[in-house]
């Protein structure tokens, strides 16, 4: 499921019993004990991670058991709005790998004309 968000940059709202139908070669038994999906999911939430400039950086997948009933719009807004400070502190780690890069160039450079 998180392939298929990321691939259509758009959240993703469902029960389980819908999931298992709708992508049955993308997800595992459920209580099948490999970690993957938690044996008293009922309901999936799954949103893309976006950068700045919109490319795809992952995605997240919430499960919630049946006792709290199904993910709503407000909790997609919730999730939403971390994901959007998560966005921006990718962004500004990125800018940070770049200017430590350029920052090794410009000393280099400035050892090679001493």
């Amino acid at each position: 499921m998180a392939a298929f968000v990321a691939k259509r940059k758009q959240p993703l709202r469902m029960s389980m019993a819908d999931a298992l139908q709708r992508f049955p070669d993308g997800f595992t038994e459920i209580g099948d004990g490999d970690g993957r999906v938690p044996p008293d999911s009922e309901h999936l939430l799954c949103l893309p991670i976006l950068s700045t400039t919109g490319e795809i950086v992952g995605a997240i997948e919430l499960h919630r058991s049946s006792e709290y009933g199904e993910f709503t719009s407000t909790d997609e807004a919730i999730a939403n709005s971390y994901l959007v400070w998560g966005g921006i502190a990718f962004h500004y780690a990125d800018m940070n790998v770049q200017l430590n890069k350029q920052k090794k160039l410009n000393d280099f450079l400035l050892d090679v004309v001493r």
